[in-house]
């Protein structure tokens, strides 16, 4: 064993008390699944057994104009033959879209404040018919503008509420996740789903009022899994599992036991900054499932990706990861895990890459980039 897995091991594993089985708590009237990942063991993600996945693809992209290329992928949509992907530069958001084969469509909309224009694009989806749907945020006015899947413009509506992220229901309905510091429709509450005129039919969870209204922790998690949501909010201990209607089905509580982020910190982010450096959350996405959870952490002010063998009570972890690229998973989208791999990496360190396909270095090593697509047994 090397010594930086030893450290990393004693790191993680001598912060925790001996097993132990907690009381189940209630919440939302439901029985709440304990997960104590600080009483896991650490093993280093390259021990990960390659016979978890079931499946992987791999997507090249093809370099298109400039304004169809990306900088920072933040989130990724596969649907009916397209890949839409976030972009998330230093100053602005572009909403992208490839085709299976990884040539460029086109952009959807621009920034500006004309017709079919936003202002910040905080999160996307996609309808069911294809029409595509984008949340623009500014300055506490939430406004959701429609495309057909042409990319052409439909309208804009002012929604009467502030929301962090949504998702695209059957039948033109729409689940949103509110923003605590919300004062519109469902203001206290966690989920407002709506109609296709956004408007309200049900409203579930409220907040209690453990959170800071003034401060905002980037890495809300809002995915599909099957015909539920799954749903996290950072520096929370809950994960919870919706249905259509948005009411919970299931609550994970997440514990990094001593490590967990206490109340005080939560109602007041700003003055216990200092303190986040010794403290774990989940952030970005999570995924849990019998027998892995998968997703990323912030594990005492170190970002890490881990795949937690529920199972064996394993963890494997990443080593540190620069966040300020993405060569790593992205996100969850209907079963597969997505990973976006730099070509700029690549050619910085092709011996960290070996292990890929030899056409997909290739393809790395021509300045295009790659998506990958793992899938769980």
């Amino acid at each position: 064993m090397s010594k930086k897995h030893l450290l990393l091991t004693l790191l993680f594993v001598l912060t925790a008390c001996h097993p132990q089985t907690r009381e189940r708590q209630i919440l939302y009237g439901i029985e709440v699944e304990p997960v104590d990942l600080y009483q896991y063991s650490v093993s280093r993600m390259e021990d990960l057994p390659e016979n978890i996945w079931e499946e992987e693809t791999y997507i090249l992209l093809v370099p298109g104009r400039a304004e169809e290329m990306f900088a920072r992928a933040q989130k990724i949509r596969i649907q009916d033959g397209k890949i839409y992907i976030l972009d998330k530069r230093v100053r602005d958001h572009y909403l992208l879209v490839y085709n299976q084969d990884g040539h460029p469509l086109g952009r959807v909309g621009n920034k500006g404040n004309g017709p079919g224009e936003y202002i910040h694009i905080t999160d996307f989806d996609i309808a069911g018919d294809g029409t595509i749907c984008l949340m623009d945020v500014y300055m506490g006015t939430v406004v959701l503008h429609r495309y057909d899947p042409a990319f052409q413009y439909i309208d804009k509506t002012e929604l009467p509420f502030q929301a962090d992220l949504f998702i695209c229901l059957p039948g033109g309905r729409f689940l949103f996740s509110l923003s605590n510091w919300n004062t519109g429709v469902g203001q206290g509450q966690r989920i407002l789903v709506t109609d296709p005129e956004f408007n309200p039919q049900h409203l579930h969870m409220h907040y209690e009022d453990i959170y800071d209204d003034a401060y905002w922790v980037s890495g809300y998690s809002l995915i599909r899994e099957g015909d539920k949501i799954s749903l996290y909010r950072p520096i929370e201990e809950y994960v919870y599992l919706l249905d259509q209607t948005g009411r919970p089905e299931k609550i994970y509580e997440v514990s990094f036991g001593k490590h967990t982020v206490p109340i005080p910190a939560r109602k007041e982010v700003e003055k216990h900054l200092a303190d986040f450096s010794n403290y774990s959350f989940l952030r970005d996405f999570v995924r849990i499932s019998d027998p892995y959870i998968v997703g990323k952490m912030t594990d005492k002010g170190i970002i890490r990706l881990f795949i937690a063998d529920r199972e064996n009570r394993t963890c494997y972890m990443s080593e540190s990861i620069d966040d300020s690229h993405y060569t790593h998973l992205i996100g969850y989208e209907d079963g597969y895990f997505i990973s976006y791999i730099e070509s700029d990496r690549y050619l910085l360190d092709k011996e960290d890459f070996s292990y890929l396909p030899e056409h997909v270095q290739a393809h790395l090593a021509t300045d295009s980039p790659v998506l990958r697509l793992q899938k769980l047994k």
